[in-house]
């Protein structure tokens, strides 16, 4: 593999070393000497991940990047994009084992439930997880291998994406499977952190209306902007007058602003 691409934010340490060691991995076959690693969301940062560590091939991938015993000095090149990540929240299935086989979100999330309610009364791991024990590290690898087999392959990409959580963990996906913890849809996350920037805000009755029928555009589009105003469905409620009329020209392009950098750009940070 010359090329890594990581397209969303890993928070899992096993994951994220998982990821990274599929580019240490030697492919004689192809004269492979180096790999690029395309990171859009800073997770060599998040882990603390030094560029010589991330690209000199001596990290903890599967092989040194090279053909023989001796690590390649050259140095790597990285390079950061940034990107939002709502494409997640549009895909409704999964791609499981070998063969890419597509599964529907919300049945993989029963079949992954079914599974770890019935393996809960057996399994000492998630036993612990439902008694919110934390877990060795050896605790966590083993479960992840034990829950990413076939046929479901139950793992954590995969279960990101079926419930729609980028920055989910396995130890929540297994707690939200035994009813221990609630996993919050992207509308209540956004509308709880509006909800919380409103208040730092001293607007009338009538700017807060405003604001809120914005948000509601905000959660469609992944953000608001100024043109959104004159399209339908805002354009019918004249939102770009009442806008300038509660805030000023000026004032609506500041706290439109502000509530992208606030509300809607802090869920994919």
């Amino acid at each position: 593999m010359l090329h890594l691409v990581l397209c969303r934010r890993v928070r899992s340490p096993i994951l994220y070393q998982q990821i990274r060691g599929r580019g240490t991995r030697t492919a004689p076959h192809i004269g492979k000497k180096k790999f690029v690693i395309y990171d859009f969301f800073k997770n060599h940062e998040y882990f603390n991940d030094s560029e010589s560590d991330v690209f000199t091939g001596t990290g903890s991938g599967s092989g040194s990047a090279g053909t023989g015993d001796r690590p390649l000095a050259e140095a790597r090149e990285l390079i950061e994009l940034g990107r939002d990540d709502e494409w997640l929240h549009a895909v409704a299935y999964v791609e499981v084992g070998p063969e890419g086989e597509r599964v529907d979100n919300k049945q993989y999330v029963s079949n992954w439930e079914t599974a770890i309610r019935n393996a809960a009364d057996e399994d000492a791991v998630i036993q612990k997880i439902r008694h919110n024990q934390p877990l060795s590290d050896d605790e966590e690898v083993d479960l992840a291998k034990r829950l990413n087999q076939p046929e479901m392959y139950f793992n954590e990409d995969n279960l990101r994406k079926a419930y729609q959580q980028p920055s989910g963990n396995l130890v929540d996906f297994i707690r939200a499977a035994l009813g221990t913890f609630k996993i919050k849809s992207r509308e209540e996350q956004l509308t709880e952190s509006f909800q919380a920037w409103m208040v730092t805000k001293n607007l009338t009755p009538q700017q807060a209306q405003f604001l809120s029928l914005l948000k509601n555009r905000g959660i469609v589009k992944g953000k608001v902007a100024v043109n959104d105003l004159f399209q339908p469905p805002l354009s019918i409620l004249d939102a770009a007058g009442l806008g300038v009329e509660l805030f000023g020209e000026k004032g609506l392009r500041t706290i439109i602003e502000d509530m992208n950098e606030s509300v809607f750009a802090s869920r994919t940070a």
